[in-house]
């Protein structure tokens, strides 16, 4: 063969390893870019050296890193409107689990701004709530014997209708269905002694009033683990179903002669409503 053809071909093969060499070596060097741009959650560079902004897709969004490179941890409980869920804590909480739930929530997410706010705002929050619980009722819980949850009055807060009040619900306890749920079924009853008021007394509605009114206190009890027995409960219902019937038998007899009720309008039927305004207000807005 002659030689310069064995020359040839040998050229052609080391031409051929080169760019094969070159090949790998461009590789090489792409793959560390690649690897490098993603741990520093910069643009990766492209092989015509531009990022990859300048045309194709743009780049995903990184989550913010800490000084040590490692991206804050988010509260999962962050859009929780009830401070006390949010802060993980039950509503007949002391100051000190307050508190300690707060220190812990805040310090594992001191990181994430978003988060550390919420938990910050859920603080103020029942811290406020407290105070105006403590104003309102004249009562502070503080730990008793055995580590149990007391309550004790503060006797420059207390005045005669503190016990009263101490059986209603704070500001913003009461959830709405259960009010909505409370007046559809006293409306129901309202409504149906209007209907039967001229030919029957509302007799059967005032009682159907008392027993759903005890049912309703039983279960708000039975939620917010309270030990009351259910005679308590009786004894409430009977208690509002009283003092609105007395109202509604009082008031219209109190009446100036000179106002005339509708026709159908019979006293049965405004001590009946009445009645059943006392129970729905009893069993919404007290414990």
């Amino acid at each position: 063969m002659p030689p310069a053809l064995v020359s040839g071909k040998g050229g052609a093969r080391g031409a051929a390893a080169a760019s094969r060499g070159g090949a790998s070596r461009r590789l090489d060097e792409a793959s560390a870019s690649w690897v490098s741009s993603a741990a520093s959650g910069a643009a990766p560079i492209s092989e015509g050296g531009g990022s990859s902004e300048e045309g194709g897709e743009p780049p995903t969004e990184q989550p913010a890193m800490n000084s040590d490179g490692v991206a804050p941890r988010v509260f999962k409980r962050m859009n929780e409107r009830d401070p006390y869920r949010l802060l993980g804590i039950t509503r007949d909480a002391d100051y000190e689990e307050i508190h300690g739930a707060f220190v812990y929530l805040a310090e594992e997410y001191a990181m994430h701004e978003p988060s550390r706010e919420a938990i910050d705002v859920a603080h103020d929050k029942i811290l406020k709530d407290r105070m105006m619980g403590r104003a309102k009722s004249g009562k502070i819980k503080v730990k008793g014997k055995g580590g149990k949850n007391v309550e004790v009055y503060d006797s420059g807060n207390r005045t005669a209708l503190t016990p009263l009040l101490n059986r209603m619900e704070r500001k913003g306890d009461v959830k709405p269905q259960t009010i909505r749920r409370n007046a559809l079924v006293f409306g129901v009853l309202a409504v149906w002694s209007a209907a039967i008021a001229r030919v029957a007394d509302p007799t059967v509605q005032m009682a159907i009033g008392a027993g759903a009114c005890c049912y309703f206190l039983n279960q708000k009890k039975l939620e917010n683990a309270k030990k009351d027995p259910l005679l308590w409960c009786i004894v409430q219902s009977v208690v509002f179903l009283a003092l609105g019937f007395v109202v509604g038998t009082v008031v219209p007899a109190m009446l100036p002669d000179s106002i005339v009720l509708p026709e159908g309008v019979t006293p049965a039927l405004l001590s009946a409503i009445s009645a059943l305004a006392s129970l729905f207000v009893g069993c919404t807005w007290f414990k």
